[in-house]
């Protein structure tokens, strides 16, 4: 769906002009003359990989097929133009009652249930989103943390690698370790290069990932899309959670169950035949460039064992929170 279809005109094929006029004597010996054919040139055009049905449904969802509309915000605007009915109907009591339960219910919704920041906390956050200065903020877990990073908290942004490998150690630090999340580079690279790929990562953090109770795996679809996947070592179960709706990545799960089992083997230690569950009930993000917040959020919840009760209505909130609990090295409850 990108760019333009390469495909030989027809008329490139056809014989020229030139070549009508121009006929070689019967007995001309020399170049031979033969048919080509397109097929001859099939090895030196290259094949684009196949994407899988789940990927697809991403790049469906980033890309929409039709235009979204810029004039009706929310339910309130499709209701306003037919707000003023006649006054002399004896409909228009009723209607103007009904429309405005409405109207309140759709205030009270988008309304975010999660406690927001107090004044002065606020008050960090935007000192840091509006700052000038370019330079590190923190450096911590390895990870230099600048002030651009912090800025793609803010509304409307979407949130780098730095950001959300700089949350999940914030995440392993609050559960004493017990909790282990990888960067956000370890299943790209597991998926484009196999186990060798990351078969020394584990060993060179010097971590046993079984004595772990839970371990959070960040996934990039396709540099579009974040999502989460948790191995459970408990309950001995591979989730999946997606705030894309969607069939489910079992290839994402069947690439981490072999995961587990290599490190098994190179460990010696017994192998968890883990169960899969490629399509969690989780929140939807209702844009494009909330997923990285609802992953963040989902893998904080996860791991302190918490209902995912957020909601898109609560990123708003959520980003701040985020960005207060970064700035000050710990989690807000």
């Amino acid at each position: 769906q990108y760019g333009t279809s390469l495909s030989l005109s027809n008329n490139y094929l056809k014989s020229s002009s030139y070549q009508k006029e121009y006929t070689p004597e019967p007995n001309f010996e020399g170049v031979k003359r033969e048919r080509i054919k397109l097929s001859d040139y099939s090895q030196f055009i290259k094949q684009e990989p196949q994407i899988s049905e789940y990927k697809k449904s991403i790049l469906n969802y980033y890309i929409p097929s039709s235009p979204v509309s810029i004039t009706n915000y929310s339910i309130v605007d499709k209701l306003i133009p037919h707000y003023y009915v006649d006054k002399i109907s004896a409909e228009y009591d009723r209607k103007r009652i009904d429309n405005q339960k409405i109207i309140e219910k759709s205030r009270l919704d988008s309304l975010s249930k999660i406690t927001p920041l107090g004044p002065q906390e606020l008050q960090k956050v935007q000192a840091v989103w509006q700052s000038s200065r370019t330079d590190t903020f923190a450096t911590n877990y390895q990870i230099e943390l600048y002030f651009h990073d912090l800025k793609t908290l803010r509304d409307g942004k979407w949130l780098n690698d730095n950001i959300i490998d700089y949350y999940l150690n914030l995440i392993m630090e609050s559960q004493n370790q017990k909790v282990f999340g990888w960067t956000t580079h370890f299943y790209t690279t597991l998926e484009t290069k196999g186990y060798s790929g990351v078969a020394r990562w584990a060993k060179r953090k010097k971590i046993n990932l079984f004595e772990k109770k839970k371990i959070l795996v960040p996934i990039n679809i396709l540099n579009t899309h974040w999502a989460l996947a948790v191995i459970d070592n408990v309950d001995k179960s591979i989730r999946y959670y997606d705030s894309l709706s969607s069939s489910g990545n079992e290839n994402a799960m069947l690439n981490l169950k072999d995961y587990m089992k290599q490190e098994a083997s190179r460990l010696n230690v017994p192998v968890i035949d883990y169960e899969l569950y490629p399509h969690m009930e989780t929140p939807q993000q209702a844009n494009g460039y909330d997923c990285g917040v609802f992953t963040c959020t989902a893998a904080k919840y996860i791991a302190l064992s918490k209902s995912l009760t957020y909601s898109q209505k609560d990123m708003k909130v959520i980003r701040r929170r985020m960005t207060y609990e970064i700035i000050s090295s710990r989690l807000l409850d």
